[in-house]
């Protein structure tokens, strides 16, 4: 079934809190999402996570620094990402290599080299 984008909601706003993020759509919805539906956010720090920007069109969501982009249909459905770990796994590898400290963050969780 083919559906039209212009059936589905649009996010107008989003806030993020330590365990969460809400997403407000044009037809009135808030959806109170975890930061486990993409392991990218799991892994983030709370600074990175809060850089999530609504893409022009509000269908999707992008964290650049992340390098991840989620759509807004998909997170108020409950899909959750699909990337391989083995794909987080090498980004995480290069993201560890550009930190510039010794310390390497988990999340909410500082782990000292």
């Amino acid at each position: 079934m083919i559906t039209n984008q212009e059936d589905k909601p649009t996010a107008i706003k989003l806030t993020f809190r330590e365990q969460t993020f809400t997403i407000y759509t044009n037809d009135g919805g808030e959806y109170e999402i975890s930061y486990a539906v993409s392991p990218r956010l799991l892994l983030a720090t709370q600074g990175e996570r809060a850089t999530g920007k609504l893409m022009p069109s509000g269908y999707g969501i992008e964290w650049e620094t992340l390098d991840e982009h989620l759509s807004v249909d998909g997170l108020i459905h409950g899909r959750v990402s699909t990337e391989t770990w083995r794909s987080i796994y090498e980004w995480y590898e290069i993201r560890c290599e550009t930190l510039e400290t010794t310390q390497q963050q988990f999340g909410p969780v500082t782990i000292s080299a």
